[in-house]
């Protein structure tokens, strides 16, 4: 809260340092938001469509909420770009999906849990052409991050004309996280002792001053 009020103040002295216009209605929208993101990279492999195979698998997921302080509007939702790579059956898919959830994304103190069914329809190229396959990612994942191991970004952008001032401030903290728990693709496990996995967690808060004359 000292964070959004001390935002709100430096806009309002910003927009104050602007150019006097004469008298005249104006409109004024403040705009606080916040949110929170969880990411993961991954690097594994599943069963091949060829017999004695593995096929490689590229999986980015984002577990994310926010919150319009403004009439207290919050949403949250998953995205996964997901990327199969079967050489052994000449396979190749390619796919990107965000979905919204109504619950399964939750944020604590430098923590943040996922669990969701996400299904992804999939670019599929193989020997047969082309075609859509949907692929089915199941997720039960819990992210930890250090106090300490933090780093942290401000901005700035200010814009006045005659008819319009706007000035905005933000500020966000990444962090990178242990993860524990499992993703799933079409029922196989993605995180095995032989993927590669970078997690994080990233909190954001913007303010903004917006006056139309």
């Amino acid at each position: 809260m000292k964070i959004i009020k001390s935002c709100i103040l430096v806009l309002l002295l910003d927009l104050a340092a602007g150019p006097v216009a004469p008298a005249q209605a104006t409109t004024t929208t403040h705009l606080v938001q916040s949110g929170t993101s969880a990411n993961l990279q991954l690097v594994s492999s599943i069963p091949s469509l060829q017999a004695a195979c593995l096929a490689d698998v590229t999986l980015y997921l984002m577990g994310s909420s926010s919150l319009q302080r403004t009439g207290s509007v919050a949403s949250q939702g998953a995205f996964a770009l997901l990327i199969i790579n079967d050489a052994c059956a000449g396979v190749y898919e390619y796919g990107s999906v965000f979905v919204s959830l109504s619950s399964g994304f939750s944020t604590g103190v430098r923590s943040a849990a996922l669990s969701a069914s996400i299904p992804v329809v999939m670019d599929h190229f193989g020997p047969d052409g082309f075609t859509n396959v949907t692929r089915t990612l199941q997720t039960n994942l819990q992210w930890a991050s250090s106090a300490t191991d933090t780093v942290s970004g401000f901005n700035h952008s200010r814009y006045s004309s005659q008819n319009i001032s706007f000035v905005q401030n933000g500020r966000s903290v990444f962090s990178y996280a242990t993860l524990t728990g499992q993703v799933t693709l079409d029922g196989s496990a993605l995180i095995t002792p032989t993927a590669g996995a970078t997690a994080s967690i990233e909190t954001s808060m913007s303010a903004s001053v917006d006056i139309s004359r």
